[in-house]
């Protein structure tokens, strides 16, 4: 079976017809999730052009669910449950600074959701429970080569 990391995860990105209107350190958190607050955390992907702004969450795929986990919630719901998440976040501070950031955090011009569980080639369980953790590297491929001039590094 895979044990990618993104097998367990759902990724939400909320975006925004406008330039950043909530402070990065506000964007770039932990949460805690649990019912209808799926994300586990959320970073700003907003575009350096400022055009348009993007909040984008990774939830956990097993509260991305309904109760019968045959049945996956509709991604509007989805997306609709990050931004009250989000908002529930905020910092009372942050919520006197930008009067109108609540509204507008739930005012998202349009969403994208992908389920990494039902990607053939991530993940070979349309359900799964949890999150794998990170593979350890490889010890061989850890090893820098030709006296530091080659390294191996991987990504996602």
């Amino acid at each position: 079976s895979s044990q990618t990391w993104m097998a367990g995860v759902t990724k939400v990105a909320l975006v925004y017809n406008s330039p950043r209107f909530w402070p990065l350190h506000e964007s770039n958190s932990g949460f805690r999730p649990g019912p209808r607050s799926p994300a586990f955390q959320v970073y700003d992907a907003s575009p350096k052009d400022g055009l348009v702004s993007a909040l984008t969450f990774f939830s956990l795929a097993s509260l991305s669910q309904t109760e019968k986990k045959s049945d996956v919630i509709s991604d509007e719901l989805l997306a609709k449950q990050c931004a009250m998440q989000m908002v529930h976040n905020l910092s009372p501070s942050t919520i006197r600074e930008h009067p109108d950031i609540v509204r507008r955090i739930k005012a998202f011009d349009s969403f994208h959701v992908k389920h990494w569980p039902h990607e053939k080639y991530i993940s070979e369980d349309n359900n799964p429970d949890g999150i794998n953790p990170h593979p350890q590297p490889n010890p061989e491929l850890a090893r820098s080569e030709w006296d530091g001039v080659l390294l191996f590094a991987g990504t996602e």
